[in-house]
């Protein structure tokens, strides 16, 4: 089934011990925490919807954390697992892989450096065909952080941050003219040399790249920029799947493309 809680002042969930979640449970409170003693297990598939939406909320899980099938949408804020986080399929079907989707929200860069934190005590497991889409603040640049004990990316899963950085028109390397690329960790282009000017100089790191690409200066959605993927594993990550961090780099009526972004 499904259970919404009403937006609004601060709310407090403790669960004492743990829970399987075979529905939908959306809490959009924007002050939530949610507390579980216990383990977290959220099932789907067969044509099932399933999947716990978090925004700019605080959720503990004290024990592990299971995806099967199921699908994970946070909006900012803090997911801490203190044991394993396994995304799986439900059953043999690629089509019933799980999925966790986040987007940062907007920070100040300086004490939340973060727009959306997924913590794991334990080991972060990526099975085939499981997918983490990971969208920064499309205005303010703010990434997502994930941080694992272990982190293990199988083949055939995929970090997924295509066109999910800086918006069209925002960003750092967002050019003054739609006829000029998008500058991240390299120099964008241009039409013809006349539009070169209009080029801003590269940003962010060769050594940290956590910053995500710009959009393109031409006004449409289809000219985002690469988005940021940032994995921190504190004693081994086994790396097997693919990360995605693409802009987009096709030429729409000679405008200029957008930067990738950033793995790190």
């Amino acid at each position: 089934g499904q259970w919404h809680s009403a937006a609004g002042a601060e709310e407090r969930i403790a669960v004492p011990g743990s829970v399987l979640l075979d529905g939908t449970l959306a809490l959009p409170g924007h002050a939530l925490q949610l507390g579980i003693a216990g383990s977290l297990t959220v099932t789907g598939g067969h044509g099932r919807a399933a999947g716990l939406i978090l925004s700019n909320a605080t959720a503990s899980i004290a024990g592990d954390c299971t995806l099967r099938g199921g699908t994970l949408r946070l909006q900012g804020g803090l997911f801490s697992v203190g044991g394993d986080f396994r995304m799986a399929a439900y059953g043999q079907s690629p089509i019933n892989a799980s999925q966790l989707r986040i987007w940062s929200l907007a920070t100040n860069g300086v004490d939340q450096p973060w727009g959306a934190q997924v913590t794991v005590g334990g080991t972060w497991t990526m099975e085939s065909n499981t997918v983490v889409y990971v969208h920064a603040h499309a205005s303010n640049g703010a990434a997502p952080h994930f941080t694992a004990g272990s982190f293990v990316c199988a083949r055939g899963a995929t970090l997924d941050a295509y066109q999910k950085g800086y918006g069209a028109t925002y960003g750092i390397g967002c050019p003054s003219s739609a006829y000029a690329g998008a500058s991240h960790g390299g120099r964008g282009g241009a039409t013809s040399s006349s539009y070169a000017q209009y080029i801003k100089p590269p940003y962010g790191s060769m050594e940290m790249p956590v910053a995500p690409g710009s959009g393109s200066a031409a006004n449409n959605l289809t000219n985002p920029g690469g988005g940021a993927i940032i994995v921190q594993a504190d004693r081994a990550m086994t790396f097997n799947g693919r990360a995605i961090a693409q802009g987009n780099a096709e030429n729409r009526k000679w405008y200029a493309a957008s930067a990738a972004g950033s793995v790190y």
